[in-house]
């Protein structure tokens, strides 16, 4: 993996010398991922290698240097990123992310975790991680990115040190109000259904279908495998009515009022206590919050890190920071994930904030309005 040109972005900087693959970890429909050694420090990275393609409009790399700039603790790192050369008889050119290495997947640990002897994911752990999960997406939402691939397999997860990392910005935009966007994305495990419905059109969303996609997440913590299980996007839309029940009139127009005479499947819905029989209150109103057909209605990352579900993580905070079980940054909140919280949420954090790290370490959340 040779630079033919380089650009600086970080802390790991390549005179142009070659990296040292050592495994691939990763491969999807736009490029493969591979662990790596720095050529001037001998630093474990992962490289992200894209083929340069005049066809898509790839953003990726512009999105992840503005995250360069404003970062977060729960999202993957840009260190630097390369252009390269494929092979000789080709004038195939790739892009290469050089970004820090996290060793597994969520996907890798949930599989883990329901395959041991406890069969689950710790209750600690999948508040810490899902924490961490809307902290991230609140920062991204505040700079106006949706990161619209939201799934397992695009979260890291380092469990020595129970830190979880968004990675993988290839699907990500910034989304503007009222501008109409391809509805053809996201796995489709974690499609919002007002992207389910659009097709493959373009239609009107916005960053609430990352909050649907979160509460798919947050499901497969504690269910161990996906909720909404679809082979087709018409199959999808069962598994989601089979839960929710058929939306009624005024919430297909919030998917889409240009739908409104689209066919959904009439088949019975459960109750979310039923999905998840010796599951919490708490629990399963942060769910029913996330997985609202209406995206107006979903609660917004911010204002999820306020609710009683997290309660009890809150409240063991200090103790969590103190024996380094989590990192102190669990507390430490960006202006921009900030940015779209309630009143009663900015109260609930900073109270949060000053009884782990004391008045004069935590964020000033004073100046920070609804």
């Amino acid at each position: 993996m040779n630079a033919s040109s380089s650009s600086d972005g970080g802390d790991c900087e390549s005179r142009g010398g070659p990296y040292t693959c050592i495994e691939m970890i990763g491969q999807g429909a736009f490029g493969s991922v591979f662990r790596t050694t720095c050529p001037n420090t001998d630093e474990i990275v992962a490289v992200k290698r894209v083929l340069q393609d005049p066809q898509y409009k790839l953003r990726e790399l512009d999105i992840m240097k503005q995250l360069v700039q404003v970062p977060h603790p729960f999202i993957v790192k840009l260190k630097r990123h390369f252009y390269s050369k494929g092979a000789a008889s080709s004038n195939d050119v790739f892009l290469n992310l050089v970004m820090e290495y996290i060793p597994q997947t969520l996907f890798n640990v949930i599989s883990q975790s329901f395959a041991g002897r406890q069969q689950a994911l710790q209750p600690l752990h999948v508040r810490i991680y899902t924490f961490q999960l809307c902290r991230a997406l609140a920062h991204l939402h505040g700079l106006g990115i949706s990161h619209r691939d939201l799934k397992p397999q695009n979260i890291l997860v380092d469990t020595s040190r129970n830190v979880l990392k968004i990675c993988d910005f290839g699907s990500a935009k910034a989304l503007l109000q009222d501008d109409a966007n391809i509805a053809y994305i996201c796995s489709r495990y974690y499609r919002a259904p007002e992207l389910i419905v659009g097709g493959r059109g373009y239609v009107t969303y916005t960053s609430a279908v990352d909050i649907w996609s979160a509460g798919c997440v947050l499901a497969e913590m504690l269910l161990g495998r996906p909720l909404f299980p679809g082979i087709s996007a018409s199959d999808q839309m069962i598994e989601i009515a089979s839960v929710l029940g058929v939306p009624s009139p005024e919430e297909i127009h919030a998917l889409n009022p240009t739908k409104i005479d689209f066919r959904f499947p009439c088949v019975p819905g459960r109750s979310f206590s039923s999905v998840f029989p010796n599951m919490d209150f708490e629990s399963i109103d942060l769910l029913e919050r996330m997985l609202n057909y209406s995206p107006r209605l979903r609660i917004n990352m911010i204002d999820a890190c306020a609710h009683p579900f997290f309660f009890q993580l809150r409240r063991q905070m200090p103790v969590l920071v103190l024996d380094e079980t989590v990192p102190p940054e669990m507390c430490m909140f960006t202006i921009e994930e900030l940015r779209n919280a309630s009143k009663v949420t900015v109260k609930v954090l900073k109270e949060f904030a000053e009884a782990t790290l004391g008045k004069h370490n935590s964020t000033n959340m004073d100046t920070i309005v609804e």
